[in-house]
């Protein structure tokens, strides 16, 4: 059997929206690893946001973040598209015009004024994670040094169109929801992260595999030579899939390494 790339989205697919992952979860990358397959990251999230010892133990091969802004290989630094801070500053301003919270995601820190956001169990999840890695954004205004992406939240009733109007020239906008929007530098997405790693790691697209929940998985599952949607994800991103496995909490990610094991 050839070396595949095994390419895995984070929140959804890994673990919950509480980062509980099931144990089935290291057992199949126990045997991955040990068939000599290459396993990697391939997620929204910012490197600074990618640091959780669960994650490590599943001793990935490489890190694609930021919906594909940085790409490592081997604790290689590949790839890495800093933000204009005048890009930043742009979309700072129209999120706080059409009432959106604005939450820069960067390789070290997280930039956010808590007060901005509606309390919900999600910004509780991030202050409690990281702590000291997560900047007050005004304090430090313009000057984001590590930024590679936004999120914006909805703090009144979401209207997106507008926001999307106004960064359209820096920033490609991933609807989630209405009132969830995921920015990345245009021309940038998951798919170009995961052909970057591949080049790098000297795997065709042929011979790679992608593990994903959410919208911004399609751009992942574009470049990928398979594509396995969760149980539990977007119905979207299930009719793009050539397999969908079961829900996460449900062996998802063990039932798909079966199933992948005869079509590999």
């Amino acid at each position: 059997m050839r070396r595949k790339a095994i390419f895995f989205d984070i929140d959804g697919t890994l673990w919950d929206g509480q980062s509980v992952m099931p144990e089935s979860v290291y057992s199949a990358f126990r045997e991955m690893k040990a068939a000599g397959h290459a396993v990697l990251i391939c997620s929204g999230r910012s490197r600074g946001y990618v640091f959780d010892e669960r994650l490590s133990e599943l001793g990935f091969d490489g890190y694609v973040t930021s919906a594909g802004a940085m790409v490592e290989i081997g604790g290689e630094t590949l790839y890495c598209r800093i933000a204009p801070s005048e890009s930043i500053t742009n979309a700072v301003n129209a999120a706080r015009a059409y009432r959106y919270a604005p939450l820069l995601e960067g390789n070290q820190y997280l930039y956010m004024e808590r007060g901005e956001f509606i309390p919900t169990a999600y910004i509780d999840k991030l202050y409690r994670e990281l702590g000291e890695r997560i900047h007050s954004l005004d304090a430090v205004f313009g000057d984001w040094p590590d930024v590679t992406k936004l999120s914006m939240i909805a703090s009144e009733e979401p209207c997106p169109q507008p926001v999307i109007e106004a960064v359209k020239n820096d920033w490609d906008v991933i609807v989630h929801t209405p009132e969830i929007l995921e920015l990345t530098p245009r021309g940038i997405d998951k798919g170009t992260g995961l052909r970057l790693a591949l080049e790098a790691m000297g795997i065709p697209q042929e011979d790679s595999v992608a593990f994903g929940d959410s919208a911004n998985d399609q751009a992942m599952f574009r470049e990928s030579g398979l594509r396995i949607a969760m149980g539990n994800g977007a119905p979207a991103l299930k009719a793009q899939a050539d397999y969908v496995t079961t829900d996460l909490h449900d062996d998802g990610i063990w039932n798909a390494w079966q199933w992948l094991k005869g079509n590999l």
